[in-house]
């Protein structure tokens, strides 16, 4: 009976929705969060963390250790203050 109520059926469509999101994520290499940050760059170069933390809703502690393991796997890079995503590499 519960597998033809609405709600279960939205659960259900989330869960696997979100777990195919979530194996694409890391085969990318990205880890969770970091897509979401990477997006924001796209249309906000040169946010600050404040910035990127409200626009992304994430907290402080959390955005300021994803920053600087996305500058270590090169995925952006800090000006004096503002991050901005990293440039292209030419092929």
């Amino acid at each position: 009976m519960l597998e033809a109520e609405l709600h279960f059926l939205l659960l259900c469509g989330f869960h696997y929705s979100n777990k195919a999101i979530s194996q694409k994520v890391l085969a990318l290499g990205l880890y969770p969060g970091q897509p979401k940050i990477l997006e924001y760059l796209l249309e906000h170069d040169g946010a600050i963390a404040k910035e990127i933390g409200e626009g992304c809703v994430i907290d402080k502690s959390t955005i300021a250790n994803l920053l600087v393991r996305m500058e270590r796997q090169n995925l952006l890079y800090k000006r004096s203050i503002p991050w901005i995503s990293a440039p292209p590499t030419s092929i």
